[in-house]
């Protein structure tokens, strides 16, 4: 326990070290002129020059010791010491910033106070080690040479990374050290570590396999830009300070503030002052009251560079910066300070700020001063921070947060009596005359310091009587002395209960500083006696003395009446927090003996009670998983639980409460929360040892979430579930419940990666362990169940797949207790998925709205899991034929997505791609190409070329092609796509046996008949005998297909026997209005019409137009098709007149839409040319001729069925204009042509040889000769 010694620095509890290191501090102090003062002023200058670069932090008991040193103002510091000014200045703002990093580190991964939650981003392993060295040999002192050379490399310096790798890790922890740099503490200015940022380039590019047992972190640019947290553009002021009345002795700088911002002028201002001066009380008053003029305000609480980016980042999402250029500026930086600088300029170019206020609170971050330097017209900006010079933060003008005049401090105090009876419910009437005596009399002994009025008014509002001598007697020189009295006279009014109050102060200050404590947490404490009975012999008598007989809840009441702890939150939760700075005045009073150890571990046994209450898949308990997350960091970082303090059982204890509190936050959506959290407890507790149960445990978590961030890196998550798996299997066994859930584990991830047998086989294994060794419980083994029906369906065993998710769903219903559970929401979005591939699209619809409704009702319109079913539900209208529908339902939830996931998540691409597709499907196949050929790029440049969502937009985009008349080009990508489908899926896989229909769809269509129908043949042979599964409504377009192949080569009978039998099938299965029974019925026009059955062809042709009209629309392209075919039907059955208006009203549309040149107006063309040479209209045939040949040559090619026809038209017109020869000529020349092309068999050679015929003296065919498609 310290004592008050009546100097500046206090007698601390220390070990021997400590003592030691509070002696060199009083050297400092007391400016000896000794060699033991000159070399204390030495070893703590380098000490904090190397924690001002972030190499590492100064031991625990040197901060410690400095703390009064540090109360003190900087002017003070100058005249008591020997030390240069800028040592000065850099020993408070590294005092401030390792404090800072003690509390407040977990603010990168999302805490209440930062509006982005993000982690560290990854980017290239190799690169970022690369950048790092280099870095680092051109701030080295010694020469790059003299120093490669020393180590023996013999390389230059763009060598030196790679030789490094090469090298080895010894190696490359003495260039680091040679360097001047930390290996484990940091990365210079750059944040990370070089050890792990060395570990994950190995990794990465091969020489390690196994898997690290401390974090990776790859990156050396802090950023957190892959954040799946929704965007909060406004602060909870409320949350920012302690509950004021209204802002005392800085009311004209809050009004000239508000004022300055609302006109638009050049606001930025730098508060500085020690902790509890108001600083954070003046920026929150002025963010309130700039938020209530509708601007736009923004609150980042920014103590170091991690936080500072993830705010800056979340702001520019707010301001409508694309997330996806957001990522890019991480990838592209090569420092934290330019990424910064970056993110500035994106916000810049939005040009949407204007006339808004950023807050930068409690900073220590070297980079904000930068950020002055941005600020722009219209743009405010307040910065908060304990310590810094004008120079340092210009442009900004720095306003010295003084303490306040004697009649605002009265004010201070008195508000505190309003506070109280409102909080009791009773009208508020003022103090009493007494109470504004001893207010008065409290602020003349008290300086200014709004932090000391507002506990001793607290003190004096619910009727204590704080002791006025004692406070006459401890308050002094400074702002540290205050609060020391504040905390020494408050703990006095306590009187009998003051021991007990001081512990539990004390264990208050063991959970996060400023962070709400959440009431429920604090009752689990009840009675103590309980709780000391175990640590009796090894505690201070006056710990055990405080404790005993006493009750946690009366005691933290009595805290919250003497003004020392607050409550703030909603009324039923009874929340409380404490100050940092009372916070650290309870740790420096208890020191760092035993006690300090016991309250630490009873704040554990108080995290690990209430994370047991909670379930990570119910989204009624995320909330209270998020109140604890900021507790459960600051646990994972406090050096009483370090492994010179504790044995394995409580270090272990420690992160394992880390790693269920990861796997909650993950499934809440807050994924980089979760990671960071993780990260740090695995480096902090990595002298457990790689194979520790608990390490094990955490990196399996870890690995899980590798495969959920960014989209999910599924080839790292399985190589690190591999290695897990070898190492669980010698160390725990094969039947360890973590085993078995890497197993579990790395079966999803194989299925994931579409490796779909070897993640049968596996799963089924877990299954069998888990039913057999009960390990894991019932819930662990329904989630396997789970996950191994849903690969059973993906084999195609669909029917089986939906009987198992529909016995887990119950059975999950059941172990849960209630439907309001992610497990039962995964299972029915599952079966939902498995009735869709049964192609049972009306219940699968069915189902995926329900889960909607309940997934908006439960997390909310924008949470991922949410954007997941509404792409579901878009998707199954699409497959159930609504296509508007779907459409619509696309068109709506992609920009919800882009803003939430990137435009560069796989999720978004796949939903492009299905939009791309009904866009195609609804008769737009330009706009479909266009957009297809962009999602390519996306899908392989995020995935690689052969994963298969990438290959699914190349075959999308193949087959847009060939809608846009592009069958040449389409044709080369198809038969590239299939020799990749047969590389990487195999000959038997669904997706194989797609690419093998489409490549003979185009192939037919280019009029290679023989080859066509060879590869139908061999595909329908293939389904018949089983060697693969063909999905029905491809083996029925294969059927139709081969078909229409035979009728060209002559055999009309036989093709339309097949596509009546195809048209009866497809009716009966999909309904008469679905696409494929429309395409079915109109080659049957064109088969009668061949056949010469005229009877009721002209009704058939007619009747499909108008079916075609009333369920795809007048522009589509499959009714041009049926518009075109009514026309010639028209035309062969001598119906000119109709024929004419047709063609003509087809023609006019077509070139509207899409132009003269489209394949489709082309062909309309061909048929309006020979109806014009029927009619006579001789004058216009040569010119139209000529420019359909023209058109048809410039846009499908030469060799394309459709300019063969009409260089074949072009030759009719040489016979009609009497130009026999030519005619002949042209006959004969088109008839080679399509030889070669389409075969001697086609119909259209046939007839090319009676055209010949006919010119060389046979009649000139009659137009029911031209079986034109």
């Amino acid at each position: 326990m310290s004592t008050d010694t009546g100097d500046d620095t206090p007698g601390i509890g220390l070990s021997d070290a400590g003592r030691a290191a509070a002696d060199l501090v009083a050297d400092v102090l007391e400016r000896r002129a000794s060699a033991s003062g000159a070399a204390a002023r030495e070893v703590i200058a380098e000490r904090f020059r190397a924690a001002a670069r972030g190499d590492d932090e100064p031991d625990p008991s040197v901060v410690d010791a400095l703390a009064a040193f540090r109360s003190l103002a900087p002017t003070v510091w100058a005249g008591r010491t020997s030390l240069p000014d800028e040592e000065i200045a850099l020993m408070a703002r590294t005092l401030d910033r390792v404090a800072a990093r003690r509390r407040h580190r977990r603010e990168a991964a999302g805490g209440r106070r930062t509006v982005l939650a993000g982690s560290a981003g990854i980017s290239d392993p190799a690169s970022d080690w690369a950048r790092e060295v280099r870095a680092l040999l051109e701030d080295s002192p010694t020469p790059t040479p003299t120093l490669l050379g020393e180590l023996g490399a013999g390389v230059e310096m763009e060598d030196a990374a790679r030789w490094s790798l090469d090298a080895g890790p010894e190696h490359a922890r003495l260039l680091i050290e040679r360097a001047g740099e930390c290996w484990d503490g940091g990365s210079g200015a750059r944040g990370g570590s070089y050890a792990n940022i060395y570990r994950a380039a190995r990794r990465a590019g091969g020489w390690d396999d196994a898997p690290s047992p401390t974090p990776e972190r790859a990156s050396g640019v802090v950023s957190t830009s892959t954040a799946l947290a929704p965007v909060v553009s406004d602060v909870r002021f409320t949350d920012a300070v302690r509950s004021v009345r209204r802002v005392r002795g800085r009311q004209t700088l809050v009004q000239s503030l508000v004022g300055a911002i609302r006109d638009g002028g050049d606001v930025r201002e730098v508060l500085v002052g020690h902790a509890g001066m108001g600083k954070t009380t003046v920026a929150a008053e002025v963010a309130r009251q700039v938020s209530e003029l509708g601007l736009p305000t923004f609150w980042i609480t920014a103590q170091d560079d991690s936080a500072l980016v993830a705010g800056l980042e979340q702001v520019a999402l707010a301001r409508d910066v694309p997330l996806s250029e957001v990522q890019a500026a991480h990838r592209r930086a090569t420092t934290t300070r330019a990424y910064v600088e970056r993110l500035w300029t994106l916000m810049e170019s939005q040009r949407r700020a204007s006339g808004s206020l950023l807050v930068l609170d409690d900073t220590t971050s070297e980079i904000v001063a930068d950020c002055l330097h941005h600020v722009r017209a219209g743009v405010a900006m307040i910065v908060t921070t304990r310590s810094g010079t004008p120079g340092e933060w210009a442009p900004g003008r720095l306003r010295s947060m003084r303490e306040l005049h004697r009649f605002h401090a009265e004010q201070v105090v008195l508000d505190r009596f309003e506070l109280a009876r409102d909080e009791a419910g009773r009208h508020s009437t003022g103090p009493t005359a007494r109470g504004e005596e001893m207010a008065r009399r409290i602020c003349a002994l008290l300086p200014g310091l709004p932090l000391a009025l507002t506990s001793v008014g607290d003190l004096l509002a619910r009727g204590g009587l704080p002791d006025l001598d004692r406070i006459d007697r401890v308050t002094a020189r400074t702002a540290g002395d205050t609060v020391r009295a504040v905390y020494e006279v408050c703990l006095d009014a306590l009187g009998a209960d003051r021991a007990l109050g001081r512990v539990l102060l004390r264990l208050l200050a063991c959970f996060a500083p400023d962070e709400l404590v959440p009431g429920r947490i604090v009752e689990r404490l009840g009675a103590l006696d309980a709780v000391i009975a175990a640590w009796r012999s090894e505690l201070p008598v006056d710990v055990v003395r405080g404790l005993r007989g006493g009750d946690a809840v009366q005691g933290i009441a009595a805290l919250v009446r003497v003004g020392l702890v607050e409550r703030a939150g909603p009324a039923w939760e009874r929340a409380v927090r404490v100050h940092p700075a009372l916070a650290e005045q309870s740790r420096r009073d208890f020191g760092d003996g035993p006690a300090t150890v016991f309250l630490d571990t009873l704040a554990l046994q108080m995290l690990e009670a209430e994370r047991a209450q909670l379930d990570a898949g119910r989204p009624a308990d995320w909330p209270a998983v998020l109140a604890i997350e900021p507790h459960v960091h600051e646990l994972v970082e406090s050096p009483a639980l370090g492994p010179a303090r504790v044995g394995d059982d409580l270090g272990a204890r420690v992160l394992a409460l880390a790693d269920r509190t990861s796997t909650a936050l993950t499934r809440s959506g807050r994924h980089e929360a979760a990671t960071a959290l993780l990260d740090g407890a695995l480096a902090s507790y990595g002298w457990l040892g790689g194979e520790h149960p608990a390490v094990l445990a955490a990196q399996l978590t870890r690995a899980w979430m590798t495969a959920l961030d960014r989209g999910g890196d599924l080839p790292q998550a399985r190589r690190r579930l591999e290695a897990l798996a070898s190492i669980c299997t010698r160390v725990l066994g094969p039947d360890a419940e973590v085993t078995i859930s890497v197993l579990d584990t790395l079966g999803w991830v194989l299925a994931e990666l579409d490796e779909l047998g070897e993640a049968r086989e596996l799963l089924d294994v877990v299954v069998r362990r888990r039913r057999g060794s009960g390990a894991g419980g019932a819930r662990a083994a329904l989630a396997a169940r789970h996950r191994l029906a849903w690969v059973r369906v993906m084999l195609g065993e669909g029917h089986a797949g939906v009987e198992e998710f529909r016995e887990v769903l119950a059975d999950r219903i059941q172990a849960l207790g209630s439907e309001d559970h992610l497990d039962v929401l995964s299972t029915m979005y599952r079966l939902a998925w498995a009735l869709s591939r049964l192609r049972r699209h009306e219940d699968a619809r069915e189902q995926f709205q329900a889960l909607l409704e309940r997934s908006e009702r439960l997390l909310g319109a924008d949470h991922p899991l949410t954007l997941m079913v509404r792409s579901r539900v878009a998707w199954s209208a699409m497959w159930a034929g609504d296509l508007r529908v779907a459409k619509k339902l696309y068109t709506d939830l992609i920009p919800t997505q882009e803003k939430v996931l990137g435009e560069a998540h796989r999720r978004v691409l796949v939903n492009a791609h299905n939009l791309a597709v009904l866009g195609m499907r609804l008769g737009n196949p330009v706009a479909a190409e266009e957009e297809l050929r962009r999602i390519v790029v996306a899908k392989e440049e995020l995935l690689g070329s052969d994963h298969a969502l990438s290959m699914d937009s190349r075959e999308m985009h193949a087959w847009a092609l060939f809608r846009c008349g592009r069958a040449e080009e389409a044709d080369r990508e198809l038969v590239a796509l299939l020799a990749d489908r047969r590389r990487v899926l195999g000959e038997a896989h669904p997706a194989t046996v797609d690419a093998r229909y489409l490549t003979a769809r185009v192939v037919l269509h280019r009029g290679r008949l023989a080859d066509a129908q060879e590869r139908l043949e061999e595909l329908l042979a293939d389904a018949a005998a089983h060697a693969v599964t063909v999905d029905r409504r491809i083996l029925l377009r294969a059927r139709h297909s081969l078909a229409v192949a035979r009728g060209l080569q002559g055999a009309q009978r036989e093709a339309s026997r097949e596509l009546r039998s195809v048209l009866r099938s497809q009716t009966m299965e999909f309904g008469s209005d679905d696409e494929d029974v429309l395409s079915t019925r109109d080659r049957l026009v064109w088969v009668d019409a061949v056949m010469g059955r005229r009877e009721s062809l002209v009704v058939a042709a007619r009747a499909v137009r108008d079916d075609r009209v009333r369920v795809l629309g007048a522009d589509h392209p499959h009714t041009a098709t049926s518009r075109y075919r009514l026309a010639w039907s028209l035309l062969l059955v001598g119906l000119l007149p109709s024929a004419s208006r047709e063609y003509d009203d087809l023609v006019h549309d077509l070139e509207g839409l899409r132009g003269r040149s489209h394949p489709h107006t082309v062909r309309a063309r061909i048929g309006r040319l020979q109806l014009w040479r029927m009619t006579g209209r001789v004058s216009e045939l040569l010119p139209e001729a000529d420019d359909v040949v023209r058109a048809a040559t410039e846009v499908q090619g030469p060799l394309a069925v459709a300019t063969l026809r009409a260089e074949e038209e072009r030759a009719q017109v040489a016979v009609v204009r009497g130009e026999l020869s030519d005619a002949a000529q042209r006959f004969r020349e088109v008839r080679d042509r399509q030889s070669r092309v389409l075969g001697s068999n086609h119909l259209d050679v046939r007839r090319l040889y009676r055209l010949e015929g006919g010119v060389r003296g046979g009649p000139v065919p009659t137009p029911d000769s031209y079986p034109v498609r």
